[in-house]
């Protein structure tokens, strides 16, 4: 991709903003979410060196970290925030049958 992974200064902890870039009103994700969100973060490493890669689209970043959401031509999206689930949603079945199915767990 072109970019490297680096020490973030400061670190991103806490609850902090999301901010949407316009981008998002074309993603078929990300399209109806407000321009900002509240997001738990927890991490001290981000990417750098993507900007110029045409097959990236910046979605989303805080003021910390510019690359928060990404939608990677092809390949994948990539989620830099928390979501949260409590272990009895999580134990449901139609969630925790999904979740295998992704996975491929038999």
């Amino acid at each position: 991709m072109g970019g490297k992974v680096v020490k973030s200064n400061p670190a991103e902890i806490g609850i902090m903003d999301i901010n949407f870039s316009k981008e998002k009103d074309q993603d078929k994700l990300f399209s109806e979410f407000p321009e900002k969100i509240k997001s738990l973060q927890w991490h001290s490493y981000e990417v750098q060196g993507i900007e110029n890669n045409k097959d990236i689209t910046l979605l989303a970043s805080s003021p910390i970290t510019k690359f928060k959401f990404l939608n990677i031509k092809i390949m994948l999206m990539e989620f830099n925030f928390i979501l949260k689930l409590k272990i009895p949603q999580l134990m449901n079945g139609d969630v925790f049958q999904n979740i295998k199915k992704l996975l491929k767990i038999s």
